[in-house]
């Protein structure tokens, strides 16, 4: 039986984000997404966390939805407006989130499919949770929207996939400020397991490639994290672009491209 989203449990996502915080009086501010849909697939943006609460602020974040901006660059969301969180309990890797029951509300069975993608991708971002309870209004729920998609049991990446791309890039998100080296982390499903990353910078210059390959393959999600070093002299509008190739022609394909902000 899954806990109660009421018991005692450590809402902080990582260990080492409580460890910071208790070694000095300066709040934490931690760089966390919040995943949202383009083109009927999740995707993140940037978010900046403040204390320990990590995987509570990115939840809190995630049901905001979209900037106006983001909203302009395609980012969408498929959780209702108003939807609120009751409460967030961490057990054994397991998050338990309690919403209010509006997050149930309106849409179809590819509405239901999108925002429930977009939650447990948002708190299966941190290395402490692997998996997803839901609740609704108090009470564990067993299925959700009218064609009863079945959420009686915790919800990991794998039982998300069709809302994921083939490769989803989990940080940095969109809007993020990065320096050299970045550390480039997410998951994948793509042939031989193996994608590419490079960085652009504000002159368009690809500043950095690197050949990523992620835990595992070919029909089978895998997660990859890496650091990626590069040299650039401005500061500008940069892109990250992940891509894997066809194993038919050797083209890009699975192209994913995160606006950031790139630093020297």
């Amino acid at each position: 039986m899954a806990p109660s989203p009421s018991a005692t449990a450590t809402e902080t996502a990582t260990s080492s984000a409580t460890a910071r915080a208790t070694s000095t009086s300066t709040p934490v501010v931690t760089s966390v997404s919040a995943f949202f849909v383009r083109r009927e697939k999740v995707a993140a943006a940037h978010r900046t966390a403040i204390g320990v609460e990590v995987a509570r602020a990115a939840v809190v974040a995630l049901l905001k939805g979209p900037s106006e901006a983001e909203r302009v660059s395609g980012l969408a969301t498929a959780v209702p407006t108003g939807t609120t969180l009751r409460s967030l309990s961490v057990s054994g890797g397991v998050a338990v989130v309690d919403l209010s029951g509006t997050f149930a509300s309106g849409g179809g069975s590819l509405s239901m499919s999108l925002r429930l993608g977009q939650l447990v991708t948002t708190l299966t971002q941190f290395s402490g949770i692997s998996a997803v309870r839901l609740w609704l209004d108090g009470k564990a729920a067993t299925t959700l929207g009218g064609e009863g998609l079945i959420v009686d049991h915790p919800l990991r990446r794998t039982d998300v996939e069709d809302s994921m791309p083939a490769i989803l890039v989990d940080t940095p998100g969109a809007g993020s400020r990065i320096s050299s080296p970045v550390r480039v982390r997410g998951s994948s499903d793509v042939f031989e397991a193996v994608s590419f990353i490079q960085i652009t910078d504000a002159e368009r210059r690809v500043v950095a490639t690197k050949r990523v390959m992620a835990s595992s393959g070919t029909g089978t999600l895998g997660i990859f994290d890496v650091t990626v070093s590069y040299r650039t002299t401005r500061q500008g509008r940069g892109e990250l672009i992940v891509y894997s190739l066809s194993p038919k022609d050797g083209k890009r394909i699975n192209l994913v491209e995160t606006p950031l902000v790139v630093t020297p």
